[in-house]
Order: structure tokens, then C-alpha cells, then sequence
């Protein structure tokens, strides 16, 4: 038999909400990395656009900026992560940074 005074335990165990997961948005193509991202928000406010994956992240830069206004409530980071690292941008450091940068002026959090 569960009391009052268990069942308040019970509650206070319970996580009040999920944790935060980070999906990872890759793509090849700007307008494709965009579409899945718009795919992923309807569930999940948290993403990272992985621009190394792009050919030139650049161009991807003023949809994320567009996909970052209107959906204000998600929080969106961009890496630009190099081969040395685990990822494909095969840049130099400066345009790495160049483009992370940017990726900030676009709406990124981080």
C-alpha cells in the first residue's frame, strides 16, 4: 500500500525533464543540411550544424541566419571541425576560425 508520504518520494525522484541531447545536422549540401535541420527541430531545440562536412560551409551561412530567426527558441551551435580533430575541413586554421566566426554573426549560440 503506497501512502501520501511515498508517493511525494516517488515524484521527488523523478527527473522534472529530459536532459538536453545535441542532434548533429551533416550534410553535403547546404539546402539539404537546412531540411533536415527543420526535420530534427520539431523534436529536438538543440543542433549542431556540422559545416565540415559542407564544400563551402560559407554558403551555407545565411540559411542557418534564416533558420536561426525563426526558430528563436532552438539553441544551434556550428563546428567546423578539422580532419586533425575527427572531422573533414581541410582548411586553415584562420579560414576555420573565419567561418566559426561567421557561423556566430548567423545565429549560433556557440
Amino acid at each position: 500500500m503506497m501512502t501520501a508520504t511515498s508517493n511525494s518520494y516517488v515524484a521527488r525522484l523523478r527527473p522534472l525533464r529530459l536532459p538536453r541531447v545535441c542532434v548533429a545536422v551533416t550534410s553535403s549540401d547546404p539546402a539539404e543540411m537546412l531540411e533536415k535541420a527543420e526535420a530534427l527541430v520539431r523534436d529536438n531545440a538543440f543542433l549542431e550544424f556540422r559545416l565540415d562536412y559542407l564544400p563551402r560551409p560559407a554558403l551555407a551561412l545565411p540559411k542557418i541566419k534564416q533558420f536561426a530567426e525563426y526558430h528563436s527558441h532552438v539553441v544551434a551551435l556550428a563546428t567546423c571541425r578539422r580532419v586533425a580533430a575527427g572531422g573533414k575541413f581541410r582548411g586553415s586554421v584562420v579560414s576555420q576560425l573565419d567561418i566559426l566566426s561567421k557561423a556566430s554573426a548567423s545565429g549560433c549560440k556557440w
